[in-house]
């Protein structure tokens, strides 16, 4: 039986937008690649407990797991967070001396967590999260998580007398960046306080980092938009499509309607793909598909009314078949690609640039303030290993997070991190930047200061240094899915 908890109710965040202390010292901390997230070492308590927690700007607290929570059948754990083992932490208690706790809720499930106060130390900033410490030691989570520790919230920073303070409020931090790199030898870096950047778009979100999401263009950034068009939205709402970047998830994710265009139309740009679909047409395969599917349906007593809505007519249809071919040729990269994998990875991801289309998302905040973000086809793709083949497929996949005023989220997952070193500002009530660079994320030294290796000479900058070496992605491991309340707004 669960514990007696506060349930925290998100209705009643209160943006924080004034009387900030702030720092104005430039530190960072090294980002630990895991491929599917990335994780950031942060020293708790005293003597410093060093944890390993996923940065996450999808979640605003810190979170750690408790090391009872391995009594409750929790996760496999590497370590964990006992703060009678810390001479600076102790637990919160309510006016009858009970522990203070609360139910998080996600949208994977529930979290149970216990509130505690402990210094919180991360690049060099101190802080005593009094009251604020959230230390898990149940869950609900309908996900698998290993050797999982916790995570370090950076999402938007709010306030209220009924939710525990946020880290970078409490440090005083009004600028951070992240930037990731491929490997696990180059990581990445999260920078605490850099420089203003000159084109900054005002954050539309109330509950996360948000965007307006005005389309992807497929090929060339002057294409029509295949998803988002800002001149379909309905009366009465504020944006088309909506965007939050989030470092904690592993995909790019969208509306399963909008992701099933946005595949056609890559398919109809990707000449392979194109060529493919129309003879498989040709031949009749999808016809002889289409028509075991209704026969089917028919044989189950389905009314002809109800198969429209399960993708049985034709144009929706034909768009799946489109996914279908797209995936399935994409899944044979290392035969098609063959040629290029044998002179090494830098040449397979120059060749995958070439073959597939590149995306333009238009991004912007309700100012008008517009951005456009190219990714080529090696910043959407990811390989790995199968019995001695490789394999590629996607990091685009569907989520359904539908709001009333902002139309379907999408969620930017690492791709995005992997590509750009994304910055936020907190003041005010908020702003995002996307910013390039020749010489890659850097590295963080031991005492706080990046510092860039070589750059890669005076050619024209090749979709960015953020693949280390311009080499394709892989990934070998379960990908992250959002820890974001679908039911809630923007």
């Amino acid at each position: 039986m669960k514990p007696m908890l506060l349930t925290v109710g998100l209705a009643c965040f209160l943006r924080l937008t004034c009387g900030l202390k702030t720092s104005q010292v430039t530190t960072c901390a090294p980002l630990l690649n895991k491929f599917s997230h990335s994780e950031i070492a942060v020293n708790i308590g005293t003597p410093a407990k060093t944890m390993s927690l996923v940065a996450d700007t999808g979640s605003s607290n810190v979170i750690v797991v408790h090391c009872k929570c391995p009594d409750h059948t929790c996760v496999e754990l590497t370590d964990c967070y006992d703060e009678k083992k810390s001479s600076s932490g102790s637990l919160t208690l309510d006016e009858q001396g009970r522990h203070t706790q609360m139910r998080m809720s996600f949208g994977s499930g529930d979290v149970y967590v216990a509130i505690a106060s402990d210094e919180v130390d991360l690049a060099a900033h101190k802080v005593n999260m009094q009251d604020s410490l959230l230390m898990m030691f149940d869950h609900e989570l309908d996900v698998e998580m290993q050797n999982f520790q916790g995570i370090f919230g950076l999402g938007v920073p709010t306030t209220s007398e009924h939710i525990p303070k946020n880290w970078l409020l409490e440090a005083g931090q009004q600028r951070f960046s992240m930037c990731l790199n491929s490997f696990e030898t180059d990581s990445g870096v999260l920078r605490m306080n850099p420089s203003p950047q000159p084109v900054a778009l005002a954050n539309i979100g109330k509950l996360h980092w948000g965007l307006d999401f005005r389309g992807i263009s497929v090929g060339a950034a002057s294409n029509p938009v295949a998803v988002c068009d800002p001149a379909n939205k309905d009366q009465g709402m504020v944006t088309a499509c909506g965007i939050i970047p989030d470092s904690g998830t592993t995909l790019i994710l969208g509306d399963s309607k909008q992701v099933l265009d946005l595949f056609a139309e890559l398919c109809d740009r990707w000449s392979r793909c194109s060529s493919a679909y129309q003879q498989a047409k040709a031949s009749g395969k999808y016809e002889r598909a289409s028509a075991d599917l209704r026969e089917t349906l028919s044989k189950w007593g389905f009314p002809k009314a109800l198969m429209k809505p399960l993708g049985v007519d034709p144009a929706t249809q034909e768009k799946q078949f489109k996914r279908q071919t797209f995936d399935a040729i994409l899944s044979k990269c290392g035969t098609w690609g063959n040629a290029a994998i044998s002179q090494g990875p830098e040449a397979f991801a120059n060749y995958i640039d070439l073959e597939l289309p590149e995306l333009h998302f238009h991004i912007a905040d309700l100012s008008g303030n517009q951005q456009t973000l190219k990714m080529q086809g090696s910043g959407y793709v990811v390989g790995t290993q199968m019995n001695g083949q490789i394999i590629c497929f996607s990091f685009i996949d569907d989520i359904e997070y539908m709001t009333p005023t902002n139309g379907p989220i999408w969620i930017f997952g690492t791709p995005l991190f992997y590509e750009y070193e994304v910055h936020f500002d907190t003041a005010g009530g908020g702003a995002m930047s996307f910013s390039q660079s020749a010489s890659g994320c850097g590295s963080c030294t031991p005492s706080g200061v990046v510092e860039f290796s070589a750059g890669p000479g005076t050619g024209p900058v090749h979709g960015l240094m953020r693949r280390k070496n311009g080499m394709i992605r892989d990934l070998d491991m379960k990908v992250r899915m959002p820890k974001i309340n679908t039911s809630l707004p923007l």
